[in-house]
């Protein structure tokens, strides 16, 4: 008998896969970054269809099959849409971290994070949105161990600690914006 998995899942991006069938390139907290299938999911009738639109978070359940993850089951998540306005800073988190993170590396710090930025998007007006996605890619690259930093360097580390989303940290990355882009910057080069 093959054991079920339901978690959280955000769905990055997803690819058609014959005439009816999709699959899934999914960022879940227990396992980590999969790709899995979706049988039918592209016709009218298919219950998880909704469920499974690209740059949401849903409650997925899993099957590992012989060489892929299956999708068995898939409700809309609990988590509100991010503003319109907003949805383009999530999109480009969501690529970065589809491109840049392993198959099944399951550091739960990763989903985390993205959860966090994705929460305050809802939490901080407009005008604050490029801060929050500077922060949240700044923190996605340290857990991949991307950021270079001096063994004690009290700014950037007061970004590291707390994954909440505060007014001072929005304050305090407002202020020191044009460091924090040149850590991105520099560690997305180191990446490459």
């Amino acid at each position: 008998m093959h054991t079920l998995y339901t978690t959280e899942a955000y769905i990055l991006e997803a690819y058609p896969q014959g005439e009816s069938n999709k699959v899934y390139k999914l960022l879940t907290r227990e396992l980590g970054l999969l790709y899995a299938h979706g049988q039918s999911v592209r016709e009218l009738k298919s219950r998880n269809r909704y469920a499974l639109q690209t740059g949401e978070m849903s409650d997925i359940t899993l099957v590992r099959g012989r060489e892929t993850w299956r999708i068995t089951g898939a409700q809309t998540g609990r988590e509100e849409r991010v503003p319109l306005a907003q949805q383009i800073y999530k999109k480009r988190i969501l690529h970065l971290i589809g491109s840049m993170v392993p198959v099944e590396d399951t550091t739960i710090e990763l989903f985390d994070v993205l959860k966090c930025g994705t929460q305050a998007f809802h939490t901080f007006p407009e005008e604050y949105a490029t801060l929050i996605e500077v922060v949240t890619v700044l923190r996605f690259l340290n857990i991949l161990g991307y950021v270079a930093r001096p063994v004690q360097d009290p700014l950037i580390e007061r970004f590291f600690g707390n994954t909440a989303f505060t007014v001072e940290l929005i304050e305090l990355a407002q202020v020191h914006k044009q460091t924090l882009v040149m850590r991105v910057n520099n560690a997305l080069e180191g990446a490459k």
